[in-house]
């Protein structure tokens, strides 16, 4: 798996039905007033999973995501 890939399974986000639809859409997600919002819950929730994937996948986007209203 490459770096944004996540695992379903583990403590944090293990289970997670939401997971799997989330995977390689991150900087989309980012960009969304509703995916915005519903990524910094899980980031400021503590999800360890979640903060991994979205930092593997937003890395290479940031410049983008730092000048989009919601990213």
């Amino acid at each position: 798996p490459g770096a944004g890939a996540a695992s379903t399974s583990g403590a944090d986000g293990g289970g997670d039905p939401i997971l799997p639809h989330v995977v390689n859409r991150i900087a989309l997600l980012a960009k969304s007033q509703c995916g915005s919002r519903f990524l910094q819950k899980r980031i400021v929730g503590g999800d360890a999973v979640y903060l991994k994937l979205v930092f593997g996948e937003t890395i290479t986007h940031f410049a983008e995501l730092m000048m989009d209203l919601f990213g």
